[in-house]
């Protein structure tokens, strides 16, 4: 990955955008060749090319061995780029884990959302799931296991014929910061909610 400062390089400092400063910043952090790097929400103000390009020096950081400490709100780029994560709620730290362990085990519900589909209701309703129809007209149905969804999905696009959308959403670090930050962890582990 590149930080794509090249283009810059006559301008003064105070003339550059404020997604280019950070990205000076970052390049600064990484010219002594460090064992170890702090990097504190360093895409917020990135347009999207950018914060890819900035990903991808980050994945090279890792590829390298150099320990990459990131604090960021956005759980995309948890899901992207970390190992482990710490989970912080008003200056107090909820949960330590590998991501996928922490998805697996707090990652929330999987659900299938059916759009443009007259008897997806019906079918759903022959899972263990509970099933609505949202705001937008579309029917959804909630799982407890991405297994018992990904069966229903299956389901779905066996029975249902027309022109019809699904889409079926797995458990997500958004869902485990939703669910750590709205419960409490006890000393063993465990979610209180």
């Amino acid at each position: 990955g590149s930080l794509r400062l090249e283009g810059e390089k006559d301008k003064n400092f105070s003339e550059l955008s404020g997604g280019m400063k950070r990205r000076v910043g970052i390049a600064m952090a990484l010219a002594g060749d460090p064992d170890l790097v702090f990097l504190d929400e360093p895409t917020t103000g990135l347009d999207p090319q950018a914060r890819r390009d900035l990903w991808g020096v980050i994945r090279g950081l890792k590829e390298m061995r150099v320990t990459v400490f990131l604090t960021t709100h956005y759980m995309e780029e948890v899901e992207e780029l970390s190992d482990r994560v710490g989970i912080l709620l008003d200056g107090r730290l909820l949960s330590v884990d590998d991501v996928d362990r922490l998805i697996s085990k707090y990652g929330g519900d999987a659900k299938i959302v059916v759009k443009n589909s007259d008897g997806a209701e019906e079918i759903l309703k022959n899972f263990s799931c509970e099933v609505f129809v949202d705001g937008r007209g579309n029917v959804v149905g909630r799982f407890d296991e991405m297994e018992k969804a990904a069966e229903a999905n299956l389901s779905l696009y066996r029975k249902l014929s027309g022109d019809f959308d699904i889409d079926l959403v797995g458990p997500s670090m958004e869902g485990v910061f939703l669910n750590v930050a709205g419960g409490r962890i006890d000393e063993s582990g465990e979610l209180v909610k």
